[in-house]
């Protein structure tokens, strides 16, 4: 069971049901039982992990992980770390690849890498290049070993790992996604300093470039995944698992180059994702 749901949960009253934001969406998301889904539905990663070599590494990555395991913590500066489920990130990538368009040679930063899993999908199931930054040092310090576990494999070409730094003091002007696992438990407190640095931030991302940011249901259900200077570039979040605890992914864009900006915030609609496309892998 993902831990940082059971914590952030238990710290909050229950809710009656976890698709459901405060107003004026709920109107919206109420329309579900009309046939409408409630969140758009993310693409399925089976088909990418029937290929022999790519479950092979897929597999062994999972043994490195599983050999040095990081568990939920409270950082230093009081956010919180759990690592994202390794059974659902082959599908965030498949988003992403949609979102940016491709996968292979694109360059992923991975912000508050933990035990790195997401940085070594990257390099080796999607042929990215891949900059892992973590800045507490207990998870650091255990980053590096899941590093040399990997570099025996042979699986850490085109991988960089920054230990004990913080993510908002790396250029992000070369990268093509950041992608992070959302810290921070509801509620919203006014004067929040990460999410401050986040919306200014976000202005050094190239054109094209897009920051990917998971939360768990309580998040979205408080409205975490709504900005006042980052507007999403998707109506409303993706639903990538709602088996232990419901996980959604959003992308936002600088907001000086995010198309149809007056129609994401005139109000949410249903999004069509029942086509899906299959991305390259690492040869």
């Amino acid at each position: 069971m993902l831990t940082i749901t059971i914590a952030i949960m238990l710290m909050m009253p229950q809710q009656p049901h976890a698709f459901i934001r405060r107003s004026p969406t709920v109107a919206y998301r109420l329309q579900s039982e009309a046939g409408l889904r409630p969140m758009a539905t993310a693409r399925t990663s089976l088909d990418l992990l029937e290929d022999d070599k790519t479950l092979e590494l897929y597999e062994k990555i999972a043994d490195i992980l599983s050999a040095n395991p990081i568990w939920f913590r409270t950082v230093f500066d009081g956010t919180l770390y759990a690592p994202t489920p390794y059974n659902i990130l082959c599908s965030i990538f498949l988003e992403i690849s949609e979102e940016i368009g491709g996968l292979a040679g694109k360059h992923f930063t991975d912000f508050g890498a933990g035990d790195l899993r997401a940085s070594l999908l990257a390099v080796n199931l999607f042929g990215m290049r891949a900059t892992a930054i973590e800045k507490d040092p207990i998870i650091s310090a255990k980053a590096r070993k899941v590093f040399e576990a990997a570099r025996q494999e042979g699986l850490t070409g085109g991988l960089c790992l920054l230990d004990n730094t913080d993510a908002f003091s790396v250029s992000w002007k070369d990268t093509d996604v950041v992608f992070l696992f959302y810290p921070k438990p509801p509620p919203l407190l006014p004067g929040d300093e990460f999410r401050k640095s986040l919306q200014k931030k976000i202005n050094e991302l190239k054109e094209g470039a897009v920051l990917a940011i998971l939360f768990v249901g309580a998040q979205i259900e408080f409205e975490l995944d709504l900005f006042t200077d980052m507007p999403p570039t998707k109506n409303m979040p993706l639903l990538i698992s709602n088996g232990n605890g419901e996980l959604y992914l959003q992308f936002y864009r600088p907001p000086n180059r995010l198309r149809n900006l007056k129609q994401l915030r005139s109000g949410p609609t249903y999004v069509n994702y029942d086509a899906l496309s299959t991305i390259q892998t690492a040869a």
